[in-house]
């Protein structure tokens, strides 16, 4: 008998992606685009912050000097789950830009005036780009996102790098510049919904403070070709691309992680995102219900177990479970018991590389870094997200995956 762990909220087979992704919200200069769409906060809106300035000097009002921490700014995943970007997609991957807006003025955007992240290519990336079914963590400045409406701007990557706008140096057009009424791209200008998309905005008071988000891209572009499945549009269906350029379906899902459930020394903690529509198109008998395989052929079923079906507009990633005796170092990964073992994508794969010879085989980074650290290992909580099509002839880049992200994580310095 096979010995299985079966999640009724997920695990997975995991390929690392590798995509080095940067990122700010802030805002400083001038942006004319107008709004086609803003994400909400659910009902309450959440707290209100003030930007997690401590102005009456940091102390209570006793006389033990004790100074409150501040508010931690939400941390960010990003995640390129996108099905399509039309005929100049060419799976070249994306860009991005923020625009954003205070509290006191909600429609009056501005554009930040950063690089186009990420703006540094890495490994054997032709250009810098966040690539298709691939993801990162967004540096952080420090800045408190609570009080800021977000603005996004999704920038094809390749058509960024003929222009030869990559790289950090200050001559490099910004974000702001770029998606100004007057910059000039020679022979090149960039064209909203062919060059670059303004996705639905991020409402002030979503991305809350001592919070943890996974932004994933999903959808496609209005003039999206071939045979491709977009997932639902805002009516709830099916969207289907025609041969005019526009935003189609395009859009984030901002998906809360769990960083208050804390599993054990001896327990391995997982939730899950289903951003694949392809697999939902493709494979909605049987449901999506990953599988972790166990290495002495035995394992314990979660009760109530009904698999996990796609959410374009998923708020909350799927309840942490909680799995005990779970050897981290020969365990196996497959997406869903109902197919034959080892049947094309939906194959069984080592969770972490026993013999540490190269690298993980699967990681939950997706920096290609190889240190014991980045492994999975019990004690922690990981979550899991499905992207790409579940077909064995799909391209390399399209193929279906997951990928995996500690839930707890220390961004790096924005540089």
């Amino acid at each position: 008998m096979s010995k299985s762990i079966w999640l009724r909220y997920s695990l997975a087979s995991l390929i690392a992606a590798s995509a080095a992704v940067s990122g700010l919200l802030v805002a400083c200069s001038s942006d004319d685009a107008t709004n086609n769409g803003t994400i909400t906060p659910d009902s309450g809106g959440g707290n209100d912050s003030g930007g997690g300035n401590d102005t009456d000097g940091g102390t209570d009002s006793g006389s033990d000097g004790y100074t409150p921490p501040k508010p931690v700014p939400a941390k960010l995943l990003l995640v390129h789950a996108g099905s399509s970007l039309g005929p100049s997609d060419e799976g070249s991957g994306i860009r991005v830009c923020f625009g954003t807006a205070t509290k006191a003025a909600p429609t009056e955007f501005t554009v930040t005036p950063f690089p186009v992240l990420p703006h540094t290519a890495t490994g054997s990336a032709p250009f810098p780009g966040i690539f298709p079914n691939s993801g990162g963590v967004f540096p952080s400045s420090g800045a408190n996102y609570e009080d800021l409406a977000i603005r996004p701007y999704v920038m094809n990557a390749k058509r960024l790098a003929e222009r030869g706008i990559v790289g950090n140096d200050p001559s490099t057009a910004r974000c702001s510049q770029i998606l100004g009424t007057s910059f000039d791209a020679g022979d090149m200008p960039f064209k909203e919904n062919v060059d670059y998309w303004q996705l639905p905005d991020i409402a002030a008071g979503i991305l809350k403070a001592d919070h943890t988000y996974a932004l994933v891209l999903t959808g496609c572009s209005g003039d999206a070709k071939g045979e491709i499945y977009c997932g639902p549009g805002d009516d709830g269906q099916p969207f289907i691309p025609t041969d005019t350029p526009g935003l189609g379906n395009l859009k984030l899902m901002v998906v809360e992680l769990d960083t208050t459930t804390k599993p054990a020394a001896t327990e391995f903690g997982a939730q899950f995102i289903h951003a694949s529509p392809a697999y939902k198109a493709i494979a909605v008998d049987p449901p999506m219900v990953p599988l972790l395989v166990g290495d002495n052929d035995a394992g314990t079923l979660i009760a109530g177990d009904a698999g996990v079906e796609y959410k374009r507009d998923a708020t909350k990633a799927t309840d942490l479970a909680k799995v005990t005796g779970l050897t981290t170092a020969t365990a196996k990964i497959a997406a869903n018991p109902n197919f034959p073992p080892g049947q094309g994508p939906f194959a069984a794969q080592a969770l972490n590389n026993a013999a540490k010879s190269t690298k993980p085989s699967v990681q939950y980074v997706t920096t290609g870094l190889k240190d014991e650290a980045e492994y999975y290992v019990n004690g922690k909580a990981f979550t899991f997200i499905a992207v790409g099509v579940p077909d064995p002839a799909a391209p390399a880049e399209r193929a279906f995956r997951y990928l995996g992200f500690p839930n707890d994580f220390t961004p790096p310095a924005l540089q």
